[in-house]
This record gives C-alpha cells, sequence and structure tokens, in this order.
C-alpha cells in the first residue's frame, strides 16, 4: 500500500512545484499586461491631442488649396 502512495505522492508534489511556478509566471505576466495599460491610457490623452492638430492642420491645407484656386479663377 505505502508503494502506491508513494508512486503518486512524488508526482504530484512535482507537478504541485510546476503549478506554482507557472502561476508565478503568470501573475508577472499578467502584472506587466496591467501596466502597459495603465501607460497605453496614459497616453491616450496626448495622442488625441496630436490627432487634433493634424486634422487641424489638415483643414488649413485645404482651405489655403482652395483660396489659392478660387484665385487662379479670379485672374484666369
Amino acid at each position: 500500500m505505502q508503494l502506491y502512495i508513494y508512486r503518486y505522492k512524488e508526482p504530484t508534489e512535482l507537478l504541485g512545484q510546476r503549478v506554482e511556478m507557472l502561476n508565478t509566471q503568470r501573475t508577472e505576466k499578467l502584472n506587466r499586461v496591467k501596466l502597459v495599460e495603465k501607460e497605453k491610457d496614459e497616453l491616450e490623452g496626448p495622442k488625441n491631442e496630436a490627432v487634433a492638430y493634424i486634422k487641424l492642420e489638415n483643414d488649413l491645407a485645404q482651405c489655403r488649396f482652395n483660396l489659392q484656386q478660387v484665385g487662379n479663377k479670379l485672374f484666369t
């Protein structure tokens, strides 16, 4: 009977150690993901400001182009 207990005890302990190691790795990776998500969220505001600026620059360029076209039609 003790042979059977030993037969299962050692592999079970090894698997338990493996599970603990994998849980530790999972926790480390999960913490890293949370940190990266926080950093991404903090950059959302500056990104939106940059996109808004680029859109304004594009609108300005479009208006200048339209003005130039109108000027060209007036003087031709």
